[in-house]
């Protein structure tokens, strides 16, 4: 950010209103990023959940192979 010269306190209460938009913005880009991160990561689990779910319980899955309940 750049330095600002203010000569009043009019101009600085306008200059902290336009930072506080300026970071506000910032903040709601990363919570846009953090929350499609999330949905991401949370299919990735997903995926990985279903893919290797026979190797949670590897008897169930062999009495299974072999005609098992």
């Amino acid at each position: 950010m750049k330095k600002v010269k203010i000569k009043k306190v009019k101009d600085h209460e306008q200059v902290q209103a336009e930072y506080y938009l300026k970071l506000e913005k910032r903040v709601d880009v990363l919570e846009q990023k953090i929350d499609r991160l999330t949905d991401m990561m949370e299919t990735h689990i997903d995926f990985i959940d279903k893919t290797y779910e026979h190797l949670k319980n590897p008897i169930k899955s062999v009495s299974k192979l072999f005609g098992g309940k």
